[in-house]
């Protein structure tokens, strides 16, 4: 009985602290309040402006289980994101708030927009530092998979060894031993 009234409060909101406050009154109520709390978020989401707003939004939207909300601001927070910068920064705010799916979304992101071997290290290392060491472990991977001079390998050893990866390490000096051709390499 009290759902109109909720959603009569609702389209009085101006703001997202209004509609967030709207939404938590409803939560103690369970799941007959649902529909108003799914108002109040899509509400808020049409009030988000900047990414601390849709990550805050986001968090909520789980929380209240409204994933068709939780979906819109991902995809809003990562198609923001345009450069490798950004898209860092995201993957960095985003596990701060154990948004770990945002932050690994906004990695692959990242990755894709890498396009020297100087910013696949630097992803890599940002990567492994975050905990993704599945996505680490495949730019480095293609970093040696790309890489067809035995010396060029070499000193992609220096920089993927404080990563760790003995297999990989093990796997480059099997590659760079296969791409030797003169006595000097």
């Amino acid at each position: 009985k009290a759902t109109p009234m909720i959603l009569n409060a609702l389209s009085t909101a101006t703001d997202i602290p209004k509609c967030m406050a709207i939404a938590a009154y409803t939560e103690p109520y369970g799941h007959p309040m649902l529909e108003a709390r799914r108002a109040c978020i899509s509400k808020a989401l049409s009030y988000c402006q900047t990414r601390e707003d849709f990550l805050h939004l986001a968090i909520k939207a789980r929380q209240y289980e409204c994933f068709e909300v939780t979906r819109q601001a991902v995809n809003n927070l990562v198609g923001a994101s345009n450069t490798v910068d950004e898209l860092l920064d995201l993957a960095h705010k985003s596990q701060e708030v154990a948004l770990n799916d945002i932050s690994h979304l906004a990695m692959e992101k990242a990755y894709q927009k890498a396009d020297s071997v100087e910013e696949a290290l630097r992803f890599a290392r940002e990567a492994k530092i975050l905990g993704m060491e599945d996505l680490s472990r495949k730019a480095v991977k293609e970093l040696i998979d790309d890489e067809k001079e035995s010396h060029e390998l070499c000193l992609l050893l220096r920089s993927i060894e404080p990563l760790e990866f003995k297999d990989l390490n093990r796997l480059l000096l099997k590659k760079a031993i296969d791409e030797c051709r003169t006595v000097t390499d």
